[in-house]
């Protein structure tokens, strides 16, 4: 006795497709997150007002070396724009020494030493000549 195969009817389903896996939409949706927040803060930049350079100087340290005293002076930039060349001039009695910073970035800060012949002490008067945009 042979058997034959039974001709019922099974409705064959073909195979669906995956779709992307749960981690990879949780990876899509970080990344738009992602370069929306980078076009935001970008074009909030744009559109703020930028504030010009507002340096200021403070006397950091006072020393002596021989017969000679030195002024480090910190250069802080407050303003929202870079300046470079910034000439820094002090003054003790009648003497004046002046440097000159190459560069102060926007928010940040540099130093220059100024050198004296007597000790500056709290007669040091300082303040900015003049600097460039670069």
């Amino acid at each position: 006795m042979s058997r034959s195969p039974s001709k019922t009817s099974k409705t064959a389903k073909a195979p669906s497709e995956p779709g992307p896996p749960l981690l990879a939409w949780v990876i899509g949706a970080l990344g738009l997150i992602l370069v929306l927040a980078c076009i935001a803060v970008l074009a909030s930049r744009m559109t703020r007002p930028t504030r010009p350079p507002e340096l200021q100087l403070t006397p950091v340290d006072v020393r002596q070396v021989q017969a000679q005293w030195f002024a480090t002076i910190e250069v802080r930039n407050r303003g929202d724009e870079t300046v470079a060349q910034v000439e820094v001039e002090g003054q003790v009695g009648p003497e004046t020494s002046s440097a000159t910073i190459d560069y102060v970035p926007a928010h940040g800060s540099g130093e220059v030493v100024l050198g004296f012949t007597t000790d500056p002490g709290t007669r040091l008067q300082l303040r900015t000549r003049s600097w460039t945009s670069p």
